[in-house]
C-alpha cells in the first residue's frame, strides 16, 4: 500500500480540499469527507486524479479510480478518464457499482 489516510490538495479553484485516499498499486479509492471545505471529489475528479498520479508516480494508462460517498444511494462509482495529448486526464465517465459487488461485512 502506497498511501492510506486523509489527503489535502488544492482544488481547481485554488481552495484547500480534502478527502480520504487509499492507493494500492494502480487502484485509487477516494472517499468524500463530510467536512471537506473545497470542491467535491466528483466535481474535481480529473484534477484530483492528475494530482494523485503525478504525486505518487502512478501510470495513468493503468489507473483504476473508485469514488466513494458514504451513506449515499449509490455509494461507489468507478471513474474512467481519457488521456489528452499532454498526458492529462480529460472529462470523467462514471459507472455505478452495484451494492452486491462488494462482500458484506461480517
Amino acid at each position: 500500500m502506497r498511501y492510506a489516510g486523509e489527503y489535502t490538495f488544492k482544488d481547481p479553484n485554488g481552495r484547500v480540499a480534502k478527502c480520504h485516499l487509499v492507493i494500492v498499486d494502480n487502484l485509487v479509492i477516494v472517499t468524500e469527507l463530510r467536512d471537506n471545505p473545497g470542491m467535491s471529489i466528483t466535481n474535481c475528479s480529473e484534477h484530483l486524479a492528475n494530482v494523485v498520479c503525478d504525486t505518487y508516480g502512478l501510470r495513468k494508462n493503468r489507473l483504476i479510480w473508485l469514488e466513494h460517498y458514504d451513506g449515499h444511494a449509490y455509494e461507489w462509482e468507478t471513474v474512467q478518464f481519457d488521456l489528452n495529448a499532454e498526458g492529462k486526464f480529460g472529462p470523467p465517465d462514471w459507472h455505478r457499482v452495484l451494492p452486491n459487488f462488494f462482500p458484506k461485512r461480517v
